[in-house]
């Protein structure tokens, strides 16, 4: 028996399909997003509007969308994921390497956690 070859993000970045993302080495459909969904991301969104500061210091760049590399064989696409400006400075793109990578529910003060519907 063959030993399975587990993908890459070249291998994710050469799919011509959108809603994908690389899970466990696998490249896996990502389910179609319903409007539930989309309210809950924008909503989410809107209460962390404060994290978003224009100008001194601190504040998060907040991103719907995103696929962040973890390791050689992970990179999923979150639908909301932060990074402190402090660490990342410019705004990470739509796939981010990560050492830098912070997870919004791990770091915002209790008030401001996102809750999971």
């Amino acid at each position: 028996m063959e030993a399975r070859k587990l993908k890459t993000y070249d291998d994710l970045a050469a799919v011509l399909e959108k809603r994908v993302e690389l899970i466990d080495g696998e490249i896996v459909q990502r389910p179609m997003a319903r409007s539930e969904h989309g309210l809950v991301q924008s909503r989410t969104c809107v209460e962390l509007g404060s994290c978003d500061r224009k100008s001194g210091p601190g504040g998060w760049w907040v991103i719907t969308e995103v696929s962040v590399s973890y390791e050689l064989h992970q990179c999923p696409c979150h639908d909301i994921a932060g990074w402190r400006k402090e660490r990342v400075p410019e705004c990470p793109p739509r796939h981010h390497d990560t050492d830098t990578g912070l997870g919004l529910r791990d770091r915002l003060p209790r008030s401001r956690t996102p809750r999971i519907l």
